[in-house]
């Protein structure tokens, strides 16, 4: 045990003499290759700080076209359900003129019918997620 603290003791003291970090630095700004590097740094701030402008911009434009989006659904989703309510209401309550229209069929009873405006949501709809 004792063998191996005096290797270290020995080893300790033939290190150089600690250097004064701050006159290196001093130093090293003036030679040619620490301008270079300033200037890569400079111009990589400016790029990060254009592609975090670029990035808060096209944050904001996606949220705007989420709030459009989520407005035309549901809009859609309220037509979608008053069509339900009507379609059981009109189960239930059929209103036949005679009872020989209650046997017979129903055309297009199964086609779903939408509007002008409920078309044209649906396309905006469609072109807001693209």
């Amino acid at each position: 045990m004792l063998t191996r603290m005096r290797k270290k003791k020995n080893a300790n003291s033939e290190r150089r003499p600690a250097i004064n970090k701050q006159a290196a630095f001093k130093e090293f700004k003036v030679t040619e290759e620490a301008v270079v590097i300033k200037k890569e740094i400079i111009e990589c701030r400016a790029n990060l700080k254009a592609r975090r402008t670029e990035l808060s911009n096209k944050t904001e434009q996606v949220n705007i076209i989420k709030r459009e989006i989520d407005q035309v659904k549901a809009y859609l989703d309220l037509k979608n359900e008053e069509k339900t309510r009507n379609a059981m209401h009109q189960q239930l309550n059929p209103g036949f003129s005679s009872p020989a229209e209650a046997f017979e069929e129903m055309p297009n009873e199964g086609a779903e019918v939408i509007d002008e405006e409920e078309l044209q949501r649906l396309r905006e709809l469609k072109d807001l997620k693209k």
